[in-house]
């Protein structure tokens, strides 16, 4: 529950658009730490799926002539999947979805660079607490992954990485807001939120590395921008990619931001013509 001080911080960061990010995020970060064992259940929840996927293909490796990834390779990378869906872990699309389902859009119409910056200083800091929560574990395990050279350091890779995680988040974000805008037209936001991220699960290197995918479904998901969201920072640090495939994965990502931005723009352009912010 948000406490009423946190409250009208929040709203403050609503009326007042960009100059009071940093006090939405503060006042995000106030209430994020006030649930111990909320923090806790996210943090073990985080864990599990990539760990059993990791055993899953440990295990196939172990099996199977042939297996185009080693123990350490499959480990390494499960790590950093760990961090990326950290990093670009967000409750936008769930909170804009349901207010959506319940008639409350109206809102966002009114002022919608305020509320898309309210949601930006609370998604970044549950980002905060998401990461910070696990950091124990990524030191340990980077630290293992450093030693047996499993990861990729030269400093235009570690460049590139940098830059494909930033438009990672920011890819995210907006996505986020495009996507949830569907529940204007299903009604319920709960199946358009499981399509959803059953599909950022499987398509985004969570489930299965894309290079274990047959030939034709790694052109498929590699077009999509699910890719671009978590598996490619990834696959930059442990040497999947190459100078070319970063750049045009960097550039990718890029270009799903744009359509993603555009997109969500004329949607809200759209929905003003049936709906009156008033009224909600």
């Amino acid at each position: 529950m948000v406490t009423p001080k946190i409250n009208l911080t929040i709203r403050r960061g609503m009326q007042h658009n960009g100059r009071s990010v940093i006090a939405v995020f503060h006042a995000g970060l106030t209430e994020e730490r006030s649930h111990g064992t909320r923090i806790v259940v996210w943090t073990v929840s985080a864990v599990i799926e990539p760990v059993a996927w990791a055993v899953v293909w440990i295990a196939s490796s172990r099996t199977e002539g042939g297996f185009p990834l080693g123990t350490s390779t499959i480990i390494t990378y499960y790590l950093l999947i760990l961090l990326m869906s950290r990093l670009v872990s967000s409750w936008t699309f769930d909170a804009l979805a349901q207010d959506i389902a319940l008639g409350r859009y109206g809102s966002y119409l009114v002022r919608p660079v305020g509320v898309v910056l309210y949601r930006l200083g609370l998604d970044l800091s549950h980002k905060f607490v998401a990461v910070g929560a696990l950091i124990p574990l990524w030191l340990a395990g980077m630290g293992v992954a450093l030693h047996m050279n499993m990861l990729e350091c030269e400093p235009g890779r570690l460049i590139y990485i940098a830059g494909a995680v930033f438009v990672a988040m920011v890819l995210r974000f907006v996505m986020d807001i495009t996507v949830a805008h569907v529940v204007m037209w299903t009604g319920r936001a709960d199946g358009v939120s499981i399509v959803y991220h059953a599909m950022s699960r499987l398509l985004g290197g969570i489930t299965v590395p894309l290079v274990l995918l047959p030939e034709w479904a790694q052109s498929f998901a590699t077009a999509l921008p699910f890719r671009f969201m978590y598996s490619l920072p990834v696959e930059i640090a442990v040497g999947f990619v190459d100078a070319g495939e970063m750049f045009l994965g960097l550039l990718g990502g890029i270009v799903w931001i744009a359509v993603f931005v555009v997109g969500g723009a004329v949607i809200m352009r759209m929905a003003k013509m049936y709906i009156d912010p008033w009224e909600a």
